[in-house]
């Protein structure tokens, strides 16, 4: 047990370095308790010259005077760090803003989807998205804490995967595969292409059966989160092009419930809430990831905390990476109250529509991009992955189907990773007890 004393009166201060130590707690397994004077304490933390951790002078009049109108400066290294009195690092602080979200609390920049975007972000003007920042300042405050205190060396482990699958489309895709048969196969394949042909004939997007078959190989699983909702929604932005009470979807189901892999909810474009589409079927668990990404912190925080468990929707479609700089799964900061939300949310990091629609890759350019960013995040991180149904049919999407076993095979194969399901997720990863019932 590590005693620390915050040598400040503001409750906003205190909430966000209670928060901050909360999580940093669980990384390393220690326990903070807080004290009311010197002579007790273990190190002291505040904005005052001589504190084991100086904090900015400047973020602490932010948030006493609630100050979010004005632009906040990091200092002008190659990270977003704040600078204190003495010119030294806040890891504290800096960990705090981008931790709990609080970019984009103070932004007013959204895509036309009303996404918070890549374009605009701290990640983009440190030119950086696959950068765990937060990781990183954790890492030094464990060491000032280690010369303060007698801890243990700090031993790293494999890190977390979470494998994922959005179902938008189940209808059988003959025009879009005749199409890019004709086009692509036909054309850059030659005659070895005749041996697609048979597959003309198959709903090639009905192949969930063969996900799971491919993901037990290397026994792994995963979630699949499911569309309740069909026709267009905000945006014009379509949602589910199958029945949820297709009996094809039913079965599919009930086989996902009898293994390790999970039935989640992938909220439509509607403006629906998430309590009337998570109704629409028994067997979805109280975990969600929103189509399109198409959601808001600041405006869908209080339905999330409201209505689920996990939420997986906290990625940058733009860019693989950290939307947050922090590799593990987090309680977003409640910034209207002041308290952390109870919800947990499981970032996504790595989505196969990111590489092929928005950087324009090949598979063969996409896949080693992704195996060098899992490279780096061999330990101490939880990794999300997305990759929808779509993407392992063999026409439109010829190649990617190959980049994700690949993955597969580097993550499982290769190396020591740990694929966990949302209920390891929580049994990890939960800080904040949830409340009543949802």
């Amino acid at each position: 047990m590590i005693k620390y004393i915050l040598l400040s009166n503001s409750q906003r201060v205190q909430r966000a370095i209670k928060y901050t130590l909360d999580h940093f707690e669980r990384d390393y397994n220690l326990y903070f308790k807080a004290v009311s004077s010197l002579e007790e304490s273990d190190i002291s933390i505040g904005p005052q010259q001589g504190c084991d951790f100086t904090l900015s002078q400047k973020f602490t009049s932010y948030l006493k005077n609630n100050d979010f109108a004005s632009p906040i400066n990091f200092s002008k290294t190659n990270r977003p760090i704040f600078l204190n009195v003495c010119g030294g690092e806040d890891f504290l602080f800096s960990s705090f803003y981008l931790l709990s979200g609080m970019q984009e609390w103070v932004s007013d920049k959204r895509d036309k989807w009303g996404r918070f975007p890549y374009t605009g972000s701290l990640q983009e003007e440190y030119g950086e998205a696959q950068e765990a920042w937060v990781d990183q300042f954790f890492e030094q405050i464990y060491i000032k804490l280690k010369s303060k205190v007698n801890l243990p060396a700090y031993k790293r482990s494999p890190s977390d995967i979470v494998l994922t699958h959005d179902i938008d489309h189940l209808s059988w895709p003959i025009l879009q595969n005749s199409y890019f048969y004709f086009k692509n196969s036909l054309r850059k394949e030659g005659w070895k292409s005749l041996i697609k042909l048979p597959k003309l004939a198959e709903n090639t997007r009905r192949n969930l059966s063969e996900i799971m078959q491919l993901e037990k190989k290397y026994n792994a699983h995963s979630v699949f989160f499911w569309l309740t909702e069909k026709g267009k929604g905000q945006h014009g932005i379509p949602n589910a092009d199958y029945s949820i009470h297709d009996r094809y979807v039913k079965n599919i189901m009930r086989r996902i419930d009898e293994s390790r892999s999970t039935n989640g909810l992938h909220k439509s474009s509607k403006k629906k809430s998430l309590k009337l589409e998570f109704k629409a079927h028994s067997n979805l668990c109280p975990i969600n990831r929103y189509h399109y990404l198409l959601f808001d912190l600041p405006s869908a925080g209080k339905e999330l905390n409201e209505t689920i468990d996990q939420d997986y929707s906290f990625g940058f479609a733009e860019q693989m990476g950290f939307r947050n700089a922090y590799s593990r799964p987090f309680h977003p900061f409640d910034f209207e109250n002041w308290r952390p939300f109870q919800f947990l949310e499981v970032p996504l990091h790595i989505m196969d529509t990111t590489f092929h629609s928005y950087l324009k890759l090949s598979p063969e350019e996409a896949e080693e991009k992704i195996i060098s960013f899992l490279s780096r995040h061999q330990s101490d991180s939880c990794i999300s992955i997305l990759w929808h149904n779509d993407y392992l049919t063999p026409f439109k999407f010829n190649g990617w189907g190959k980049v994700y076993e690949n993955i597969l095979k580097f993550l499982f194969e290769k190396h020591n990773y740990r694929v966990i399901n949302p209920s390891e997720v929580a049994s990890t990863y939960r800080i904040y007890p949830l409340g009543p019932k949802r």
